[in-house]
């Protein structure tokens, strides 16, 4: 009886939560649906980058701004301390398109993540009255940035997140790039953001604020030690009342995270404990719904029967419907989703390795930089508590 009651009370939670996630997608607009038609005076923006050890794809993603299509333009890429060939490149580029400024950060100032510092230096040299906070392997279509002025600018906004385009070689890849899109969907539901602004979610490949908003909301000195800035800075500017806005990017904006399931499982090391705030409880929180919505749907086919065995089926019916709608919308295959049935076993496998390997070294390991766990949290405690 246990069982049956448990498996009802998924299916009824797996109904609410990927229900609403599917009715909220569609209602998100797409970047290339909007007129790439800036006003007359078109405010300027400036697109800044922070860049470290990026030589791999640096040189692609800065052409492509530099192809930019928009009048009013200032291009900023901070090379942060890169020990590679970054600076060279960037040197280089600068020699053919004096309009691409580089800034080369030599130096961490204490108190500060690497990336974080490197976004705010940047942003200390922009003269936009719009900033665009971008990453190093970010490729751009000319016509984006127009479209995302016209858009933020008709809707009086003060804040543009855009979901790039992620391509994907591995099927592993694909699938796990997209729960991670569909979790942060469930989590922060951004298509609200048009009725109250406060959607609170930034991804780093595009996060477009307008410089008055950016400044009184504290700008990255508030984020200084935020290893999640471009989600913090959407949280940030939702809490400063701040008017918002979010839309898929369908093919204007588009950046390979991962080109292997090593190199993804390595990226996603300082995200996973961090995003639970480096919090015991929450850890155990984040199994059980794990476990609940994503283990036991499966399980429960295998090793119930009757009508418990039913609830199973349809609970797991239900993700599987999800995300093969979804998958061709993230440019996914749709056979991604044989990793479905054993996608919650590895999530919590990576929740306690991830959380585990924190304790164990005492921090995270970011850029290349060591970071420890017990100065994040006094500055999260601080800096918070100052709020």
């Amino acid at each position: 009886m246990p069982a049956f009651w448990f498996s009802l009370a998924v299916l009824v939670t797996s109904i609410a939560i990927y229900g609403d996630v599917l009715l909220g997608w569609h209602r998100l607009r797409q970047l290339r649906d909007v007129p790439p038609t800036p006003p007359s005076g078109p405010p300027r923006v400036s697109v800044i980058v922070a860049a470290r050890n990026e030589e791999r794809g640096i040189e692609v993603a800065a052409r492509s701004l530099v192809a930019i299509d928009y009048p009013a333009l200032e291009l900023i890429v901070v090379d942060d301390r890169s020990t590679d060939g970054t600076g060279d490149i960037l040197d280089r580029l600068h020699a053919e398109h004096s309009r691409l400024d580089v800034v080369h950060v030599r130096h961490l100032p204490a108190g500060w993540l690497g990336k974080n510092h490197a976004l705010h230096a940047g942003s200390l040299k922009a003269s936009g009255d719009y900033l665009l906070f971008t990453d190093a392997d970010v490729v751009y279509e000319p016509s984006a940035i127009a479209r995302a002025i016209a858009f933020c600018e008709a809707n009086r906004l003060d804040h543009l997140t855009v979901v790039p385009d992620v391509p994907a070689t591995s099927l592993f890849v694909q699938f796990n790039i997209m729960g991670g899109f569909v979790g942060l969907l469930a989590l922060r539901r951004p298509w609200r953001a048009a009725r109250t602004g406060k959607h609170g979610l930034g991804v780093g490949a595009f996060n477009l604020v307008r410089r008055a908003a950016y400044r009184a909301a504290g700008g990255h000195e508030a984020l200084a030690m935020e290893v999640l800035d471009d989600i913090e800075l959407g949280r940030m500017m939702g809490e400063d009342g701040r008017r918002q806005g979010f839309l898929l990017a369908n093919g204007l904006v588009q950046v390979e995270m991962y080109g292997s399931a090593i190199e993804m499982i390595r990226g996603i090391q300082k995200n996973v404990f961090t995003f639970l705030e480096y919090r015991v409880s929450y850890l155990l929180a984040a199994t059980f719904i794990t476990f609940a919505t994503s283990v036991w749907p499966w399980l429960g086919i295998l090793v119930t029967e009757g009508v418990t065995r039913w609830l199973n089926v349809a609970s797991a019916g239900v993700v599987t419907v999800l995300y093969l709608h979804l998958a061709p919308r993230f440019g996914s295959s749709r056979w991604s989703i044989v990793h479905l049935p054993l996608s919650g076993v590895i999530s919590i496998a990576l929740f306690w390795q991830i959380a585990i390997r924190t304790w164990v070294q005492g921090g995270i390991v970011w850029r290349e930089t060591f970071y420890s766990l017990n100065e994040i949290r006094r500055w999260r405690r601080d800096s918070r508590r100052g709020r």
